[in-house]
């Protein structure tokens, strides 16, 4: 299956999953995270999240080894938080355990730190952080 099929049918399916999710919360009241059981989609989750990171790599002018790094430069640590966020607010199905396994982190702390993180620099429109994140949040759309 070629590439731009898969993205097609990923995107579809996140937006059915999140369609189905705030149905569930606007008929109930509970937050719910649905996860597609299983897909006839042959490409890896490794393989959505390697996309992502390439895009974004592109886009901040780094080589993705850098930002796969295990470096604490601010700047690379401000891209990884800025991956994580993005990958588990477009792709639900996407777990924890899959992003933190490709940054090669042991476990999934870590990614929910990032996350946060990034909702925090958002909340209080941190300066340095929208330095990367401004080039990237046209991905969001």
């Amino acid at each position: 299956m070629n590439s731009e099929l898969y993205k097609k049918n990923e995107v579809l399916i996140s937006s059915i999953v999140y369609g189905c999710e705030n149905r569930i919360y606007d008929a109930t009241g509970c937050k719910v995270q649905l996860v597609p059981k299983e897909s006839s989609i042959t490409n890896s989750v490794d393989d959505v999240i390697n996309g992502v990171i390439v895009k974004f790599c592109e886009a901040w002018d780094v080589q993705k080894e850098q930002v796969l790094s295990t470096s604490q430069k601010r700047e690379l640590v401000q891209m990884r938080f800025i991956i994580y966020h993005f990958i588990r607010t477009k792709y639900k199905a996407i777990t924890l355990d899959d992003i933190a396994k490709v940054f090669g982190k042991n476990d999934h702390s870590t990614i929910i730190n990032g996350v946060n993180k990034v909702i925090d620099y958002m909340a209080c429109n941190d300066a340095y952080f929208n330095l990367f994140f401004n080039k990237i949040k046209h991905f969001y759309d």
